[in-house]
């Protein structure tokens, strides 16, 4: 087994490796794997199109979901072996995975060999890892045996993941969530009698299915729904609201014809 401790070693970044170390026919897999998912019709958006035009592309979108889970599942497959063969290659010593100490400038240390059978992925692409506490960030690859090991300590407590936020402007979402279980609903034709009453139930439901998503107010969901799946119903006096006038009949506003 060669050893690589020459100024004229090449370190090569993770997500690199991932195609030089790596049999083209497992990437010929994937690619094709990828294009079979990236082929499935996106989810429709109720904005720019009518209410009827985009119920029935809703239920062209709904009957595929057995198609499209399958397709995505084969692409992350693909996608597992892909890392899953570099892995092995590392455990094998045929290849080496090193971190520097205080980049750019520091000296390079080899992670053991053995050590990649408890690291944690955390960004592949980047070569990020972890195990217990310890943090592996921009890890690279040389092929051979890199002697100076970095210790790896697997005990201690796990480092504090950041909470879920609740989808604010300009933060992550559990938004998200509710949108799906909304679009999957009126698919089903599962639908509450009024556009409150649904941003009451889907709230809700995020709290009772994801306990541990914050969930957003009724409000914030309220607006989020498109507002012409509900006919706007008349103030007090028989007076139509200025606001349900403008979001009658679709979501933008427009009056979407029978």
């Amino acid at each position: 087994m060669t050893e690589n401790n020459s100024k004229s070693t090449r370190f090569v970044p993770f997500g690199e490796a991932l195609h030089l170390f790596v049999p083209a026919e497992l990437w010929d897999e994937y690619d094709r794997a990828a294009s079979e998912a990236a082929a499935e019709p996106r989810r429709p958006s109720y904005w720019g199109m009518g209410v009827r035009e985009w119920r029935d592309a809703m239920e062209v979108y709904s009957s595929r979901s057995d198609l499209r889970a399958r397709a995505r599942a084969k692409a992350e497959i693909a996608l597992s072996r892909i890392v899953a063969h570099l892995i092995e290659r590392l455990v094998a010593g045929e290849l080496t995975g090193v971190v520097q100490d205080d980049p750019p400038f520091g000296p390079w240390r080899a992670i053991p060999s053995l050590s990649w059978r408890s690291l944690e992925p955390v960004d592949i692409e980047a070569g990020h890892f972890r195990a217990g506490n310890t943090q592996l960030r921009f890890v690279h690859v040389v092929e051979g045996r890199y002697e100076t090991l970095v210790d790896i300590v697997s005990s201690g407590p796990e480092p504090k993941s950041q909470p879920p936020r609740t989808g604010a402007p300009g933060q992550p979402s559990s938004m998200y969530l509710i949108k799906r279980e909304w679009e999957e609903r009126h698919a089903r034709g599962k639908i509450e009698s009024s556009r409150k009453e649904q941003a009451g139930v889907l709230r809700n439901w995020l709290i009772s299915e994801h306990p541990e998503m914050p969930p957003p107010t009724e409000k914030t969901i309220y607006n989020q729904l498109p507002a012409g799946v509900w006919a706007p119903g008349p103030k007090k006096g028989g007076a139509q609201s200025t606001s349900d006038k403008k979001n009658s009949g679709h979501p933008s506003g427009h009056k979407v014809s029978n």
